[in-house]
């Protein structure tokens, strides 16, 4: 027991950190740069515990107790690739989304591998996928609103199609352009005064009747 004590790291943080070890599955190349770099070292170290968050999709490291956090974004990356890429076709593709019944067994192999970095690029496809399908429905809703909207927009214009030949048949603009006329000219014309007159030099001077 005294032993394990003494073998223990004074700087690892405990859970949920766990170290960063390359030969691990759950490893992953988090690089801090260094503030004071020494010119014969590099500028960069490997960051000696991390820990995963966000649905795997984030990882999360430092140098030990006391020290600064820093995150990344996590990546599945083959550098330099090993294989030959096999494209998947879109029904395998929507294998991988939530709803689908191959999720199950998907979510066992992934477990069995355990590969963070897999299975956080899985949790991002399932993401998309998701997105893509509420997306496509709201497409979807708006073309037919789009449809039923044009229909009813033919249907005002016909009516208003229908009132204009009818307006036409009659000269309604005409009717209606000499009536404002001529109401204007009358109306003019039979204005009363004003009921009180300015006088000069003096107070208002009351018409005559």
């Amino acid at each position: 027991m005294d032993e394990e004590k003494e073998n223990e790291d004074p700087n690892d943080l405990g859970l949920p950190f766990f170290p960063n070890n390359p030969t691990s599955t759950r490893y992953y190349p988090l690089y801090i740069c260094l503030k004071d770099p020494n010119p014969n070292r590099p500028a960069r170290v490997l960051a000696k515990y991390i820990f995963y968050r966000k649905k795997g999709q984030e990882v999360v490291g430092c140098m030990g107790k006391g020290e600064p956090w820093y995150g990344d974004s996590v990546y599945l990356v083959a550098h330099p690739p090993t294989r030959c890429a096999v494209l998947m076709t879109t029904m395998q593709l929507d294998m991988f989304h939530p709803d689908n019944s191959w999720t199950y067994a998907i979510d066992e192999a992934l477990q069995w591998l355990d590969q963070p970095r897999l299975t956080v690029e899985v949790s991002c496809l399932r993401d998309g996928l998701v997105k893509t399908k509420q997306v496509k429905k709201q497409l979807a809703d708006l073309q037919g609103q789009e449809q039923l909207l044009s229909c009813t927009l033919f249907t005002v214009d016909m009516e208003v199609n229908r009132v204009q030949r009818r307006m036409e048949q009659v000269q309604a603009l005409e009717q209606i352009t000499n009536a404002h006329v001529a109401y204007t000219l009358v109306h003019t014309a039979t204005k009363d005064r004003m009921p009180l007159t300015p006088h000069i030099g003096g107070l208002v001077e009351c018409p005559l009747l």
